[in-house]
């Protein structure tokens, strides 16, 4: 980086520039000579250090005239610290630093409630008052769903889908595990209600079973997209690719099958 600052050749002023610099420096702002030159902040100001014997001494403010400082007096309270500099010819932070100086201090923040005030909401639920647009207490909305309706969830973890049944107001359950329970029986602590055939939302009889977090988990590790996913290592088109091979899967799962009753083999002997 500094290699690249040092062949790097400074743009030479032209004559127009110069004119420029020598009719505004100390008039308007450095910032603004620089924008208009399009050069940087510190390069009209290094332009100007080297031409000190034809501009005025380098200062970063005009000094304040009694003038100037009577009008902050009489309209800082009314009038904006921009609509001053504005007035004075001079940059917001100047204006700040004035008052700041002449100690000047605005008695009340004209956007502060003042001691005292009552909201115009006082008392009510919400922002707004009870009007003819707003719902009576007790309404219910028209879509809302009947008891026993069934709709379909998405999973935001897995991505899956679900069916929900609506029990009461505001009280919805699995489908799956509802159905269960009204025609097999209760589901024990720790219970899995899993499909057979791995499709979420065939949440017929035929296809549930009832087994252990623990046999669930089993049952995840061994499933083709788990096995997929492994074989990617993370890459989801190449997961896409290996499940339409089913028998590079199933091949895939032997083998860790065979290395899994290895390793347990060797601790039971070693045990």
């Amino acid at each position: 980086m500094m290699k690249e600052n040092l062949n790097r050749k400074a743009k030479c002023w032209s004559e127009q520039e110069i004119s420029f610099l020598i009719r505004n420096y100390g008039k308007i702002p450095t910032k603004e000579i620089a924008s208009y030159l399009k050069r940087t902040v510190n390069g009209v100001l290094w332009k100007a250090s080297n031409m000190r014997d034809i501009l005025k001494p380098l200062k970063s403010e005009k000094k304040w005239t009694d003038e100037e400082d009577d009008y902050l007096r009489n309209y800082y309270k009314y009038k904006t610290n921009r609509e001053i500099a504005k007035d004075l010819n001079r940059t917001l932070a100047s204006i700040k630093g004035r008052n700041q100086f002449l100690q000047l201090r605005k008695s009340e923040n004209r956007g502060k409630y003042k001691k005292g005030n009552v909201p115009f909401n006082k008392g009510t639920k919400g922002l707004m008052k009870p009007n003819k647009t707003s719902f009576k207490k007790g309404n219910i909305p028209h879509n809302t769903k009947y008891d026993g309706c069934v709709t379909i969830r998405r999973d935001t973890k897995t991505g899956r889908e679900y069916k929900y049944i609506r029990l009461s107001l505001g009280v919805w359950r699995e489908y799956h595990r509802q159905l269960w329970e009204d025609f097999i029986g209760p589901i024990p602590p720790g219970g899995v209600v899993r499909f057979i055939d791995g499709y979420s939302l065939n949440c017929s009889l035929d296809n549930l079973m009832l087994i252990t977090k623990k046999k669930n988990l089993e049952y995840n590790n061994r499933s083709d997209a788990r096995i997929a996913a492994y074989l990617a290592n993370g890459n989801k088109e190449l997961k896409e690719i290996y499940l339409m091979n089913p028998d590079l899967i199933e091949l895939k799962r032997q083998s860790i099958y065979l290395a899994r009753s290895i390793k347990n083999g060797i601790r039971k002997k070693a045990g």
